[in-house]
């Protein structure tokens, strides 16, 4: 093989690694291609990698080089117009949120229509804003790496969603709910790929996008967040499109569980944070204000990052309706105990001291 050949084969494998989402094994194949035949194309895909590890320099530099051959060749107008592209995005996307690192796994199941896996694949394949190889899948300009599966069509699951919602569902979410072919399984992080993601609730944030674009494309009914048995329906997936703070956060992946004079809080983990329970029967809270307490609490530990307390294992918040300041323990959550139960959240729950 000579060396032309053997940089084109480099190309195409550096191009598919792109696509799962490797983007050292891309690097490393497209600086090999254009070292022997420098093209707009192989700029503009090793940018691409560049930007997905979080290396935003190298990334322009990239997109200049590209933009400089462009005057070298026939098709370089049409070139120039990827490279502006590329760089608006570039400069437009938002900076992540500081603060608990990577530490856990968080999934998302999508009920679709679609039987055939090929078309399912291809169907991702078309779109504009997703990459995927039927294994992993990635979001060109964001550094998160996701698994991706399908699951067939289970009756009991679709029950459980169900049940999940509590009599949320529209009649006719229900119905497309009863009628659909197969699941779409999103887990994030990959674990065998490295990525820049530079904290959990940067994974948080880029899986919502993730999740909102495949429910766009595939006209989802509802989409169910597992680590706290969230069901996000059609009439309210809006959220995941609007701007996203961490306040958005907090209500997009928890869910608060009311259980006898007990409220607690389930899917922190997901961002990296420790649940909130608060025992009215055993505190003397009024009930009628704990939901209340209990998400400005959750408001308060991520706005302020308290995700890591020295070893602290109490918290004191002044609550500003009442101007009152309660003290919460952390400790094991007794709820959802066991380790392979979604909800189980391994940084443990705040307790409201009674």
């Amino acid at each position: 093989m000579s060396l032309v050949d053997d940089a084109n084969e480099r190309l195409i494998t550096g191009r598919e690694a792109l696509i799962k989402g490797d983007a050292a094994a891309a690097i490393k194949d497209l600086t090999f291609f254009i070292n022997v035949t420098p093209t707009v194309e192989a700029y503009l895909l090793r940018a691409e990698a560049h930007f997905f590890k979080g290396d935003m320099r190298t990334a322009l530099a990239d997109l200049s080089f590209g933009r400089h051959l462009c005057s070298r060749v026939p098709d370089g107008r049409s070139w120039l117009v990827e490279i502006d592209k590329s760089q608006k995005r570039y400069e437009a996307a938002p900076k992540p949120y500081e603060g608990p690192p990577v530490s856990g796994t968080v999934s998302a199941m999508i009920p679709i229509g679609f039987s055939d896996t090929s078309k399912i694949w291809q169907k991702i394949a078309d779109s504009q804003f997703l990459s995927t190889n039927g294994e992993t899948l990635v979001r060109p300009g964001h550094s998160l790496v996701c698994d991706i599966s399908v699951i067939r069509r289970s009756a009991t699951w679709a029950q459980s969603i169900k049940d999940m919602a509590d009599g949320a569902l529209t009649a006719e979410t229900q119905e497309a709910l009863r009628r659909h072919a197969n699941f779409l399984h999103i887990t994030a992080p990959n674990r065998e790929i490295g990525q820049a993601t530079r904290g959990q609730c940067d994974l948080a944030l880029q899986l919502v996008q993730i999740i909102a674009d495949l429910a766009e494309l595939f006209s989802a009914p509802l989409v169910v967040l597992r680590t706290a048995n969230r069901v996000i329906s059609t009439e309210d997936l809006s959220i995941l499109r609007t701007k996203i703070d961490a306040s958005r956060l907090v209500e997009i992946y928890t869910r608060l569980y009311s259980l006898d004079q007990v409220l607690l809080s389930a899917g922190m983990h997901a961002l990296g944070f420790a649940d909130v329970m608060i025992d009215c029967g055993k505190t003397g809270f009024p009930s009628e204000h704990a939901v209340d307490l209990a998400c400005d609490f959750l408001d308060h530990i991520v706005q302020n990052q308290i995700w890591n307390a020295g070893g602290a294992t109490e918290l004191a918040y002044l609550w500003p309706p009442a101007g009152e300041t309660f003290v919460f323990d952390l400790g094991r959550c007794l709820v959802f105990e066991q380790e392979d139960e979604p909800r189980y959240n391994p940084f443990g729950v705040f307790s409201l001291r009674a």
